[in-house]
């Protein structure tokens, strides 16, 4: 038999033996097992932070792009449709009849020359109050159209009495103005 010393190392040596084993065969693969879901949790963060900064890059190219829509339909507005001018003389007609001009429009056959864009020349030509002339200039400035006045020509009016034309009095101080403008279509 063994003596009891001996006996207590041999007991020592074979727990401790059995405690480094088991340490080293448990404790090792859970070290391992944590420290590869570190590196996964680590993978997992960057991949979320990469998609957060593309939801925000995609917000921020998504509210340049209905800022730009929204010029581009304000740009666009401005451009008459070329094979159908009908809104701008209407417009013409409309701005004339408040302000009690008489108007005759006429659409020239020619070319915009010495431009970016293409576009229709009009021929306006207006009767009426100079004061009121004055108004329809400053309204079709304003206009949400492009438009290039190439001529104008004011002359005072024959008659210097009041006349009556389509159920309007027009007042003495008549002028008849000839006007020529280019009105410019989308390229």
């Amino acid at each position: 038999m063994m003596d009891p010393k001996k006996k207590q190392y041999v007991l020592i040596t074979v727990f401790t033996s059995l405690f480094l084993v088991l340490t080293f065969v448990i404790m090792v693969p859970l070290f391992s097992s944590i420290k590869q879901d570190t590196v996964d949790i680590i993978f997992q963060k960057s991949k979320i932070f990469l998609a957060e900064k593309q939801i925000e890059t995609f917000n921020k190219i998504n509210e340049d792009y209905l800022g730009f829509k929204n010029n581009a339909e304000k740009i666009s507005s401005i451009f008459i449709d070329q094979k159908e001018p009908l809104d701008f003389i209407n417009f013409i007609e409309k701005t004339a009849l408040q302000l009690n001009l008489d108007d005759e429009i006429f659409i020239n056959n020619n070319e915009i020359k010495n431009s970016v864009f293409s576009g229709v020349s009009f021929q306006i030509s207006i009767s009426g109050s100079f004061d009121s002339f004055m108004k329809f200039l400053e309204k079709l400035e304003s206009a949400n159209y492009l438009v290039q006045i190439t001529n104008l020509s004011i002359q005072k009016s024959s008659s210097n009495e009041s006349v009556v034309q389509t159920n309007k009095t027009l007042p003495q101080n008549l002028i008849q103005a000839n006007i020529g403008i280019n009105v410019f279509a989308q390229p």
